[in-house]
């Protein structure tokens, strides 16, 4: 028996003219400082929020002296997760506790399908998009869940304090996650920021890994 490796690629390019959450965050900037025709090579100047497109937030985002992103356990980003499905297409819907199905794995991914908005209703994706409540993320927490993901901009919205609740229990959070619709209820995942010493989030390369077995 074999088996035949597929790769699902869950983070959002990077691009100047990305869809952005003005104005708690900015777009990126991709500035060349030397050119091939000029200098025989080429580099290439990148700034860009700490929370940019498809990113990681480490504890230190909301905890003072919280972990920072390079000291975020490596086994915390790459294993088995569980794809939990809440489809909405209705504007500010909570994700609460009875939404939940038995938590199987350390690594849950929230599939809302809000994703597919980002360009045709940019406005709406940042403002009234699907949130975890207080009561799910302790839920979360005490089923020892290490790393949360959500196919929305944030898990929580003004006033709700998912974030918090998470990141005080070394819950890792990402956010802007894409791509998820092809996703069994299990698989395994790769989620890497770049290991940016005293960062408190940072983009990053989320991918799913897909198993099937052939004779």
């Amino acid at each position: 028996m074999t088996t035949k490796r597929t790769y699902v690629e869950l983070s959002m390019a990077i691009r100047e003219d990305m869809p952005t959450n003005h104005p708690d965050h900015f777009a990126p900037s991709v500035t060349p400082y030397s050119d091939i025709a000029v200098s025989g090579w080429r580099g290439t100047k990148l700034t860009f929020d700490s929370h940019c497109g498809t990113h990681l937030d480490a504890p230190s985002h909301f905890v003072a002296d919280g972990i920072t992103v390079e000291a975020v356990d490596l086994d915390c980003l790459i294993g088995r997760c569980q794809i939990i499905d809440i489809p909405t297409s209705a504007y500010d819907v909570p994700i609460e506790c009875e939404h939940l199905p038995e938590i199987t794995q350390p690594r849950v991914l929230f599939r809302t399908g809000w994703s597919n908005r980002i360009d045709e209703d940019p406005e709406g994706y940042f403002g009234h998009h699907a949130f975890l409540t207080s009561d799910t993320a302790d839920v979360l927490v005490r089923a020892g869940v290490r790393l949360v993901g959500i196919d929305c901009p944030s898990v929580d919205q003004s006033g709700d304090n998912a974030h918090q609740i998470l990141l005080q229990n070394n819950v890792v959070i990402v956010e802007n996650l894409v791509n998820m619709s092809s996703l069994p209820d299990e698989c395994d995942v790769i989620i890497l920021p770049l290991p940016i010493v005293g960062g408190d989030g940072c983009p990053v390369r989320a991918v799913a890994v897909l198993e099937e077995n052939s004779p």
